[in-house]
């Protein structure tokens, strides 16, 4: 689905992502528990039409079909969380919202706000925990210093603690480590990218990838070049996005580089 489909709360379909990424994962024996989201996929997938009539059909309410988005009541992350838990459809699959926000020092010693999660992006997982923190103990546990005071905290983290007196009294803390935490079963973790991708936002036979507009008959030659697939000209816009969703990150990569923008007076008919 395309980015802007997903964006677009009347045409987003992301139960329709959930259960094409849990069926991909079941054709590989892989249970998927987790759906860790940022606000802002989080937002799309609540205020989505499809979410709300889900979330209504779910609790046996009447509601009018053919209803703007807007006009269905939205539901919170608990509610939602029972009703997937209750659908077999979906496996027991639980959504964790990320709002987590971490200090980071930079090179000038100041101090700046910084969000550690890809805006948008969608993570499927089969446990809350992904990795592991491997360690080794820093340089100074084996050289300690006379009249430091030393506490080992764990995991390698080592606290120090040392005062001087002269010209007054003064007194530091310090805390050192040699930490990595490291993904592991990558095979069983799956992604959705809701930020990027092919958008379309009506039948102008234009198409934007990755922020890039091409015209529609550019990426038709492309694909056909790539990989052997031809379609009409008259093939509609939404039908193209399909196609190249539908192929794999190195394809797509590919198409897009096979793609030569030819001047808009060179474009084929549009479709009447």
């Amino acid at each position: 689905m395309s980015q802007a489909t997903r964006s677009n709360p009347a045409t987003a379909r992301p139960l329709d992502d959930f259960e094409r990424i849990i069926e991909a994962a079941e054709t590989k024996k892989r249970d998927l528990n987790y759906v860790w989201m940022d606000n802002t996929a989080w937002k799309q997938f609540r205020d989505s039409k499809q979410v709300r009539e889900y979330v209504q059909g779910r609790d046996k309410k009447v509601y009018i079909g053919g209803q703007a988005a807007n006009d269905l009541p939205k539901s919170n992350l608990a509610e939602i969380n029972k009703l997937l838990a209750e659908d077999e459809t979906y496996g027991n699959i639980q959504i964790r919202v990320i709002k987590f926000k971490a200090i980071k020092e930079k090179k000038d010693h100041t101090y700046e706000t910084v969000v550690p999660w890809a805006r948008g992006m969608v993570i499927f997982t089969r446990s809350e925990k992904v990795g592991k923190l491997w360690w080794a103990n820093v340089a100074e546990d084996k050289h300690r210093v006379e009249g430091t005071i030393y506490t080992q905290i764990g995991n390698g983290v080592l606290l120090s603690k040392f005062a001087t007196n002269q010209p007054t009294l003064q007194e530091w803390t310090k805390i050192q480590a040699r930490q990595v935490p490291v993904i592991d079963g990558a095979e069983g973790i799956y992604q959705l990218d809701t930020q990027s991708g092919v958008t379309d936002a009506s039948e102008d036979n234009k198409i934007t990838i990755n922020g890039s507009e091409h015209k529609k008959s550019d990426i038709l030659t492309a694909i056909a070049s790539v990989t052997g697939i031809t379609l009409p000209a008259s093939t509609t816009d939404a039908n193209v996005v399909a196609l190249f969703n539908s192929l794999n990150k190195k394809v797509q990569a590919d198409v897009v580089a096979a793609i030569v923008d030819t001047p808009d007076e060179q474009q084929g008919k549009k479709k009447k």
